[in-house]
């Protein structure tokens, strides 16, 4: 047998971190552009044009997605003539690309505004309207001249026969030789917000106040289309000369259709559920691509005249509850939070490139997935129980579970699967319904516990959160209360936590039966217990709705728009605030300093609007104290986060030092390494190699 020796020399030197730039943005971020713009040449090739200047292609119709950042801030408005011909319009420029989007160069610039439209009736024929202000070129873009029609105008279409329009106040102008005079077309009893028109006759005009007029006479009359709403009309698509396509600014029957000039309207299935709302929409002349782009990333698209819609993951959805999960080697996945999702994006390079992949059929998960260790929780909505599904291998198969007991199942509402550490893997615990569920054989069999919780939940919880230190203790939160039981549920007793009105208790972990954290949605104060949760203590300093431990010492606590980080089981916490986000989600951490997190994006931001994730590789929080003389702790961690080794040492620490640390029989590989000195903690990597 041989034994290696690792030799580490480890320089500490003092410094001051209080931001969060030790954060990366994932690009292509896989969840949550706003889809600004988009396109399609023929049926596969489809652009998209996100917030942050982010350019996706895909060759094939969705599925998968090729990335560009731009130097610009957003990208406002996209069209494609064919491969050879594709535009951008951005904050103040015009881009244009030969090559299907493999390259880009400016051909104008105009101030720093948004370009809003941008039309093209051919390779060189092309319209612009930038802040009331309609441009047009000759040449394909090369060179540009104001057209000189007004300052003031509020839309621009172009008819599929060429004939342009454009609306000015309550007057609608149109122009029959491509822009070089104009003519007053009508005039509207009020000011439209667009005009859409499908040839030189047949046009609509509506406006943000509820209003929807159409004409089929090339004007001489416009009459109102049934269609009511009490929302405002976000923007109208022509498919045909009789079918059209109605877009509101809600997530529910956000599509409206219909097919005889606005007679009748109705809303098409989605195969999926859709969250957010349609910020970009595209249809090609033929009607054979129709697309949608979406806040939060979410790209609807149809390829049969809206007969149905598909909504492509390969942006992905909200904010919400999108769970990253990772392993050493690359492989990950991210899973969708919500209701009866079928898909979710796979990486195999630690988030720099993602697919789409479905769950099988006899999966449909109907509340966020949870993950532990290398294991994914699926709940499973089937007539007469409620079970659960298992995957070991990033959901490539997944093991059918025990259900929940069937005289419970009417008042199942949310499940929080959650299991015990290392040492007690196969007990699980389960909330259903104010009841909590335990299976002592990894889910495969459930018995209800002494406890119900539903009264507690009933006064405003926001939600219930189990954790389960060790094989005989677990902790359930719900409203201001945490129940406390040291025999798996056999006994329980509950204590508050802050009598603070208006508390809601939004997140739990308890890293031993003595000390545990919550956290407060309402105010976002931070608790710490240190006798099992009898009382309580508001932790000064960290603000904080959620909370996620990898082991017993490193720890972080998330709110709005900051996080703090622990090395040293919540003793003391290290606060860094980020000025983009304004919503962090879900975080993941594989080893103590290498993770990721999802988290929602302010539109106005110069990186965009939207979903994304974020990865770090020193913990999301540097150290700020200064090496003081104490107590050497060092640990080596395998690829899964294992400890293999700690070295404890009391001395003196000198500016650097070197330790030979003997690993035995590790095995060949990376590892990962951790040394503390006091408050200060260092983390690094180790190969062996023998």
């Amino acid at each position: 047998m041989k034994t290696g020796i690792l030799f580490a020399t480890l320089l500490f030197v003092s410094t001051q971190a209080t931001n969060a730039q030790d954060w990366e943005w994932l690009i292509p971020r896989p969840h949550g552009q706003i889809i600004s713009a988009v396109g399609s040449v023929g049926r596969d090739t489809l652009f998209a044009g996100c917030t942050g200047g982010i350019v996706q292609r895909s060759y094939d119709g969705g599925s998968t997605w090729t990335s560009w950042k731009l130097e610009t801030p957003k990208i406002s408005a996209l069209f494609c003539v064919d491969a050879g011909h594709v535009w951008l319009g951005t904050s103040g420029a015009i881009l244009f690309s030969s090559n299907l989007g493999e390259s880009w160069t400016e051909q104008f610039r105009q101030g720093s505004l948004d370009f809003t439209s941008l039309l093209f009736a051919d390779e060189n024929t092309g319209y612009a309207l930038l802040g009331g202000s309609l441009f047009r070129t000759w040449d394909g873009g090369n060179s540009w001249e104001n057209a000189n029609l007004s300052t003031r105008i509020s839309s621009v279409t172009l008819a599929r026969d060429g004939v342009l329009f454009a609306s000015i106040d309550s007057t609608v102008f149109r122009s029959v030789d491509k822009g070089n005079t104009w003519t007053t077309f009508s005039n509207l009893s009020f000011a439209p917000a667009a005009v859409r028109f499908f040839s030189a006759n047949i046009g609509v005009a509506f406006s943000t106040a509820m209003q929807i007029v159409g004409t089929t006479d090339g004007g001489k009359k416009w009459s109102k289309m049934g269609f009511y709403s009490a929302m405002n009309v976000t923007d109208m698509l022509f498919l045909d000369s009789t079918k059209l396509v109605l877009i509101l600014p809600t997530s529910t029957a956000l599509i409206n259709i219909t097919t005889d000039f606005g007679l009748n309207w109705n809303t098409p299935a989605l195969q999926m559920p859709v969250t957010g709302y349609i910020r970009s929409t595209f249809a090609n002349k033929d009607g054979s691509v129709t697309l949608f782009g979406m806040y939060g990333g979410v790209l609807l698209k149809s390829l049969d005249s809206i007969q149905s819609l598909t909504q492509i993951h390969g942006f992905g959805s909200e904010a919400g509850n999108m769970i990253p999960f990772f392993t050493q080697q690359g492989d990950g996945v991210l899973l969708s939070g919500f209701n009866n999702s079928t898909q979710y994006s796979r990486t195999h390079d630690f988030g720099n490139t993602w697919t789409v992949e479905n769950f099988p059929n006899n999966i449909s998960p109907v509340c966020p997935l949870r993950v532990r260790d290398t294991i994914i929780y699926a709940v499973l909505p089937r007539e007469p129980s409620v079970g659960f599904a298992v995957s070991s291998d990033l959901g490539k198969s997944w093991d059918i579970r025990g259900r929940l007991p069937t005289d419970t199942v009417n008042k199942w509402s949310e499940s929080n699967l959650k299991s015990g550490d290392a040492r007690s893997g196969d007990i699980w615990y389960s909330c259903s319904g104010g009841s909590i569920f335990l299976s002592e054989d990894e889910g495969r069999t459930w018995k209800l516990t002494h406890i119900d919780i539903q009264d507690a939940a009933e006064r405003g919880s926001a939600g219930y959160r189990i954790s389960a230190p060790d094989k005989d203790a677990v902790y359930v939160m719900a409203s201001t209360l945490v129940f406390v039981s040291q025999d798996k549920g056999r006994i329980w007793r509950s204590y508050e936590v802050s009598s603070r009105q208006g508390v809601r208790l939004g997140d739990m972990h308890f890293v031993t039966r003595l000390k545990g954290f919550v956290a407060d949605k309402s105010y976002g104060m931070f608790f710490k217990t240190t006798d099992g949760g009898v009382t309580w203590h508001q932790v000064p300093n960290v603000n904080a709705n959620r909370i996620y431990f990898l082991d017993q010492d490193h720890g972080w606590a998330t709110s709005s728009s900051s996080i703090a980080r622990t090395t040293d089981g919540g003793e003391t916490w290290i606060t860094a605030k980020f000025d983009e986000l304004y919503n962090i989600a879900t975080m993941f951490f594989l080893t103590p300093y290498e993770g990721w997190m999802t988290g929602t994006v302010r539109e106005g931001s110069t990186t965009g609007g939207g979903v994304t994730l974020r990865h770090t590789r020193n913990g999301g929080v540097n150290a700020v104290h200064s090496p003081s003389p104490s107590a050497t702790l060092i640990r080596v961690y395998d690829i899964t986060g294992r400890e293999i080794l700690h070295v404890e040492e009391h001395s003196d620490l000198t500016d650097q030092k070197a330790y030979s640390l003997r690993i035995g029989d590790c095995a060949p590989g990376m590892y990962w390494y951790t040394v503390r000195i006091g408050k200060e903690i260092q983390a690094g990597k180790l190969v062996v190699v023998k």
